[in-house]
């Protein structure tokens, strides 16, 4: 039971949900060697099944909480339930060959036709093939006598994935029911408020092109993997904001291409490795450039303060850039086409939420019984759209402000103009200690009822290194195919904590 504020009136609301997820998959494998060749097909199909059922029930004008009494036969008045059923199925049919020539030189093929439940009829199926080759080069008898290098492989792929990432629903046509008045006196309705289908709402397709090398030297006490990779992704799934004239808020739409690339590298090594003492280190470093290749009829468009234009990053922040205070105190802005005012044709590019690099670094140290493991994280070259810092930075006085609104208006009034502006995009770099622990397995002498028992202390989210003025630089409120990504508006930060630990296994 719950009171409202307003009238002190008790209310109570029961939500339940079910739901029933189906995976079936079946396949068949051959498997042959002939000679030198050694050859795997297989063949198969898979489908998955979710259904969620949702009521809502809210009852308010209860007499007492003292009562205890949660029935909504007790409410003085009870509002119409409200109830739904989603239903979101995936089927697949599958094959796949590999071919492997004395353990040198190996082939890999396959294709996959999915079919999603969220596209109209006209757009449910797609094919997503895929090819890969390697040569085991350090398997060639004239690498035999090079003792030095343990493992040397060439790898190249392409392939293409699909990605149904929308929710049920959104490409059809329904009536999404509505209460709904007519006129003064009139009480409420109940009506259909139709959705906009899109017929050729299509799959979003990745082809990604990767050439890698994988070495390892003195029996892989030293190891480093290269990739170099071509991703992209055409028939971007994303929600479009409409013109109010159409009747309608947003569409669900495939919008255009986008490219990524980039290298990735990996390093590790092996330190120490004896029956006391084993120490390890290993590193990743990713670098990727993403850039829009096209959009719908090559023009751009908007969802808040980001923006999908061809040549510049997907879902880059526009908007007026600062250009110092005017003689009255007022923030100045970059006045882009010389018209004397400041409008949306002079927003310009400001920052870019997908990072350029990302950085990763573990290492795990084992002596005797003790075993310490730590794992750092780094994101470089990506902004963020601090929207909570705008709100609480904003001149006027109807709310309680934050002190940071000094740093953007030395002389607040309520008059001033507040500009989502690049004041309020930042720098979301940061390094972070992901996770720190410290084990003890426990002398268990002859006890033969416990196999093994350890005591340990880990932490999470420990050290954070950072300039962003929000709670967690690792953040993003909005998910899925929107069109806003690196945006902050008071999401809740990952937690820090601290945990003591004991694991007895029987």
């Amino acid at each position: 039971m719950l009171a409202q504020l307003s009238s002190g009136v008790g209310i109570g609301q029961l939500t339940t949900t079910s739901s029933l997820n189906v995976v079936a998959e079946d396949y068949l494998e051959y498997k042959k060697k002939f000679g030198d060749l050694e050859f795997e097909g297989i063949v198969g199909g898979s489908i998955q099944s979710a259904q969620q059922d949702i009521i809502n029930l809210l009852g308010s004008k209860y007499i007492s909480d003292d009562l205890r009494n949660y029935s909504f036969a007790a409410a003085g008045s009870v509002s119409k339930p409200v109830t739904d059923i989603i239903t979101n199925r995936l089927v697949s049919g599958f094959s796949r060959v590999r071919l492997n020539f004395k353990d040198r030189y190996l082939f890999t093929a396959s294709i996959r036709r999915d079919g999603a439940s969220v596209f109209s009829k006209n757009k449910k199926y797609g094919i997503f093939p895929s090819l890969g080759l390697a040569w085991k080069a350090s398997e060639e008898p004239f690498m035999k006598n090079v003792t030095a290098i343990s493992n040397l492989k060439v790898r190249a792929t392409w392939g293409q994935s699909g990605n149904p990432a929308i929710q049920p629903y959104q490409s059809l046509l329904i009536g999404n029911v509505i209460n709904t008045a007519q006129g003064a006196g009139s009480g409420l309705a109940v009506g259909l408020s139709p959705t906009l289908p899109n017929d050729n709402l299509t799959w979003e397709t990745t082809t990604q092109t990767n050439a890698g090398l994988d070495f390892g030297f003195l029996n892989d006490k030293y190891r480093v993997t290269l990739d170099y990779y071509v991703k992209n992704t055409t028939s971007l799934l994303a929600t479009v904001q409409l013109p109010p004239s159409s009747g309608y808020n947003t569409i669900i739409d495939n919008v255009g291409e986008v490219e990524n690339k980039g290298f990735e590298l990996e390093i590790g090594t092996d330190l120490t490795a004896t029956k006391d003492l084993r120490w390890s280190i290993d590193a990743n470093l990713s670098i990727n450039k993403n850039k829009v290749v096209a959009t719908k009829n090559n023009l751009p468009f908007s969802s808040g303060n980001s923006r999908i234009t061809p040549g510049d990053p997907l879902s880059s922040f526009y908007g007026p850039k600062f250009n110092g205070y005017a003689a009255d105190g007022e923030m100045a802005f970059m006045d882009v086409n010389g018209d004397g005012i400041i409008d949306g044709r002079d927003n310009q590019y400001i920052g870019n939420p997908y990072p350029s690099t990302i950085i990763g670094l573990n290492t795990s140290l084992k002596y005797k019984r003790f075993n310490f493991m730590m794992t750092w994280s780094s994101v470089q070259g990506n902004s963020i759209d601090n929207q909570m810092l705008f709100t609480a930075a904003a001149p006027s006085p109807i709310f309680n402000r934050s002190a940071e609104i000094y740093t953007y208006y030395p002389k607040p009034r309520a008059s001033s103009i507040h500009r989502r502006s690049d004041l309020f995009i930042e720098d979301g770099s940061y390094i972070r200690l992901r996770n720190i622990r410290l084990d003890y397995s426990l002398p268990l002498g002859d006890t033969k009822f416990i196999k093994s028992a350890n005591i340990y202390l880990s932490g999470n989210n420990i050290i954070t290194i950072t300039n962003y003025k929000g709670y967690d630089p690792e953040v993003n409120v909005f998910s899925g195919n929107s069109l806003q990504q690196g945006v902050d508006s008071g999401a809740y930060p990952g937690s820090k904590t601290v945990t003591l630990g004991l694991t007895v296994n029987f």
